[in-house]
């Protein structure tokens, strides 16, 4: 994880006014911009099919939507910043605002076209360019930290309960990645951009999608079985996520020195897995394309 190191002597009530306001809009930003993917995702996959009279989708248009996606991923990497660092280095909160045109363009190109993409990392960079731009000219330690205040209203509109994005930031903290001064203010942006979502008064909010899984069960009791699944799940979790990262360093190293090649065969792979679990399974493709988190 990277992220800025703001460390003002003292963060005051001026500090706690800039977290309100930053929180706000980029939390109404982040919102923005999520409507516009979930725009472009219904016009790709469901208003254009209909209008051409499919009952589902065909092969061959699942195969073409993640290409064209390949291909502006392609573009955005011609623009300052090239797209990022990638998503294994972690989710940053110091990326300049003249390299987040790139990141949000190949953001848009993954998540609309159907390549699989969380959009957490755009978000935090939609917030801490907003952060940024709505602090220019100040001193760097106040820009960063209007960055750090950006980056965390914005993915908690995504992540939905604030306390899902406040343990993280206290995480960030602890591991030394940010300093203890800023959390205060972190966490009244956090609470700020989650209003935006719920309304105040009379105003109802946004109530944008949130990761949340309905229809769970309710569970009134813990047994020792159940701490002992728990436990066997989240060791085989652990275990398949280091396999996995493992796997995408190694993408990753091959990706740096074949971008194009690499960018191709993974959009052709991911259509080609969509394709063959649709075909043999009744399962929709938002379970394969997509962030997966309308799945």
């Amino acid at each position: 994880m990277s992220t800025a190191t703001p460390a003002p002597e003292s963060l005051g009530r001026r500090a706690l006014l800039l977290a309100v306001i930053i929180g706000i809009i980029a939390s109404l930003g982040a919102a923005a911009y999520l409507t516009i993917v979930n725009a472009l995702q219904e016009f790709f996959w469901r208003d254009l099919p209909d209008n051409f009279g499919w009952t589902d989708v065909p092969a061959w248009w699942i195969v073409l939507l993640p290409l064209l996606g390949a291909v502006v991923v392609a573009i955005a990497w011609r623009l300052p910043g090239a797209t990022g660092a990638g998503p294994l280095t972690g989710l940053h909160f110091d990326v300049l605002p003249v390299n987040a045109p790139s990141i949000l363009l190949a953001a848009f190109g993954s998540l609309a076209f159907g390549l699989v993409l969380g959009p957490e990392a755009p978000l935090v960079i939609l917030g801490t360019t907003i952060g940024a731009l709505l602090l220019r000219g100040r001193p760097r330690p106040v820009i960063q930290l209007g960055m750090l205040l950006g980056g965390a209203a914005a993915i908690g509109l995504i992540l939905g309960n604030p306390f899902v994005t406040a343990f993280m930031l206290l995480e960030f903290s602890a591991m030394g990645a940010m300093p203890a001064v800023v959390l205060v203010p972190a966490f009244v942006a956090l609470g700020t951009g989650y209003l935006v979502q719920t309304g105040v008064g009379a105003w109802s909010g946004l109530h944008m999608h949130a990761l949340v899984v309905p229809g769970l069960p309710a569970y009134t009791q813990e047994t020792f079985r159940d701490l002992l699944f728990g436990f066997i799940v989240a060791a085989v979790a652990g275990l398949l996520a280091a396999v996995i990262r493992e796997f995408g360093e190694q993408v990753a190293a091959v990706a740096a020195r074949h971008r194009a090649p690499v960018l191709v065969g993974v959009a052709l792979l991911t259509s080609v897995i969509a394709v063959t679990v649709t075909q043999v399974g009744d399962v929709g493709l938002n379970l394969i394309l997509f962030s997966g988190e309308n799945g």
